[in-house]
């Protein structure tokens, strides 16, 4: 079928071998004269081929037990990770599409998700992937895209690296634990500082190094990171514990490395409905109509379907041109606009969570992108810059039923444009406000909303302006103020500004609208100049509200965005 296929698609002299793709290349017959060749330095490996298109079998129960008659540990190093029981044969054609490829050559392979989740053998696959490939683009598809078997799959589109990449940034790691010296690996400039700003945050270099000589100062000390180490390590002595540590951070610079410089186009078919529409048909399992069939009436799959044009590899609509045009090196991506939903763009590392102790190599295709404020000044976590993080209390009863008494302020009450909105006031009696500990007003307090629909819009509370004498927050506010070496007003218009509300919405957790949650607030950073500096910004801010005034603006907080840049970038 596959040749009689071949010759009518204009390639009658194809090569077709019908075989075990297991199979050892030197002794299974029908490779021999074709796949005889090894490499010498690899003898595992073929690397014959340009091109590897892949939909390997997946979950084959007791794999192990009835293919130790026809190879083992000297065809593939993953085989002795696999249990007797062991189903998962995916892994080892993983090794396969390894050992197949040319140096430079490409592949797409269709495997189960779990390839990027699961522990086990599964972080040896990935350690394979991450290793000896480049991960172009990976996409997702959902349990509609194969009738039958409700499997949830990815295709991986690699590119086959150089053995001696990984081999060779090994040794240069090693290298560094012993010398501390930031040279240039893989293309990237002093990739150990990098490492250290990117998963160690708030450290300096100097303070890693102390890690690393296993004698931690008191910054790396009261680092979460360091914490996790000493909760998670079970070691029965401390040189234990010190041996499982720097291993560790080893594996993390590996893979740190290894995934720096590239980027990844991810593809996301959605769910239910939505998936349908974009795979652009569905199936039918009714007597009489079973099958496949176009999602629209009178039209082909191909013309239905938002995954590929099967003419054209430069179609803006389908999704495969992403795909192509990341082949060639080209991520500055200008996705249609009815792909947005459905394709984006990222850094490789951030798919991986490095701050674990037990460091697995999973690749998350659900994650929040990771947002930080770029700033030549060093930055700051809230919790050492406010002195007051306060939320109010529910009175018993709620505060439905009073009409009268001291106003409570809740996230309604906070505008979108920064300032306070007093209509439809809410009030608690005046004996709960005379009890209560905290939430209580305090001029120009910062009021950030923390869950709903407003959650993370922030306004400044001026007494001056408020028309009751005294007030207090609900429990759906923050209440924040700084200590005197920092601007309120500074801090204020930072979190405001766009850039600080995608830091707030980025550590939004929960289900729905979800909500900021005090330690993520309290994690959040910030940049902080010299107070000379916060004083220009908030000048030059209140210059451009005073003339809001009088004339109009047609971008107002583009306009503070550019004064937060002038100073702060």
């Amino acid at each position: 079928v596959g040749k009689v296929g071949c010759y009518l698609h204009g390639d009658g002299l194809a090569r077709v071998i019908h075989s075990d793709g297991l199979g050892n290349f030197l002794q299974t017959k029908e490779y021999q004269g074709f796949l005889q060749k090894t490499d010498k330095d690899f003898p595992q490996e073929n690397r014959q081929f340009d091109i590897l298109v892949s939909n390997p079998p997946y979950s084959v129960s007791a794999f192990k037990n009835n293919a130790s008659k026809f190879y083992g540990k000297n065809d593939f190093e993953l085989y002795e990770n696999l249990t007797d029981n062991s189903s998962e044969i995916e892994c080892l054609f993983v090794e396969r599409t390894k050992q197949l490829l040319k140096d430079g050559g490409v592949a797409g392979v269709i495997l189960p998700k779990s390839i990027l989740e699961k522990g086990g053998i599964y972080t040896k696959a990935r350690e394979i992937i991450l290793q000896n490939f480049e991960i172009v683009a990976i996409t997702e598809l959902g349990s509609n895209t194969f009738m039958a078997t409700g499997t949830n799959t990815v295709v991986l589109f690699l590119r086959r690296r150089n053995n001696y990449d990984s081999i060779n940034l090994k040794k240069s790691i090693d290298s560094f634990f012993e010398n501390y010296q930031n040279v240039t690996l893989n293309g990237t400039e002093k990739p150990f500082s990098k490492y250290v700003a990117y998963v160690w945050e708030n450290i300096s270099f100097d303070d890693y190094i102390t890690l690393l000589k296993k004698e931690p100062n008191k910054t790396v000390e009261n680092h979460d990171i360091y914490k996790e180490y000493r909760r998670k390590i079970k070691a029965k002595t401390e040189k234990d514990f010190w041996n499982t540590l720097i291993e560790t951070e080893k594996e993390k610079l590996l893979y740190f490395i290894l995934a720096y410089p590239q980027k990844v186009v991810l593809v996301k078919t959605g769910e239910k409905d939505e998936e349908k529409h974009f795979l652009g048909y569905k199936f039918s399992d009714r007597r009489e109509t079973q099958g496949i069939f176009p999602m629209q009436t009178g039209k082909t799959i191909d013309e239905c379907t938002q995954l590929f044009d099967a003419e054209r590899f430069d179609n803006p609509e389908k999704a495969s041109t992403y795909i192509y045009k990341a082949f060639a090196g080209n991520y500055d991506l200008t996705i249609n606009e009815n792909l947005r939903n459905n394709v984006t763009c990222h850094n490789l590392i951030q798919l991986f969570t490095f701050n674990n102790a037990d460091f697995e190599k999973d690749i998350s295709l659900t994650f929040k992108e990771r947002i930080e404020y770029i700033s030549k000044w060093n930055k700051k976590r809230l919790r050492d810059i406010f002195i007051k993080i306060e939320s109010g209390k529910r009175p018993k009863g709620g505060v439905a039923q009073y009409r009268s008494g001291v106003p409570s302020l809740g996230g309604e009450h906070i505008g979108i444009d920064g300032k306070m909105n007093y209509a439809k006031m809410k009030f608690v009696p005046e004996e709960y406000f005379n009890s209560a500990q905290q939430g209580l007003l305090e001029d120009f307090d910062i009021l950030l909303c923390k869950d709903g629909a407003l959650t993370g819009k922030v306004a400044l509370f001026k007494k001056s302006e408020f028309p009751f004498n005294k007030g207090m927050i609900n429990e759906h506010v923050f209440a924040l103020k700084t200590d005197n070496d920092v601007l309120q007003k500074y801090v204020f218009y930072v979190l405001y500004s766009l850039q600080g509300q995608k830091l707030l919405r980025a550590n939004v957790t929960g289900t729905a609208q979800g909500g900021l949650n005090r330690n993520n607030l309290e994690n959040i950073q910030i940049p902080l100049p010299l107070k000379e500096i916060q004083e220009k910004i908030v000048f030059e801010i209140e210059t451009l509200e005073e003339k809001a005034k009088t004339v109009v603006i047609t971008d107002f907080d583009g306009e503070i965005e550019k004064i937060l840049k002038k100073y702060l970038q």
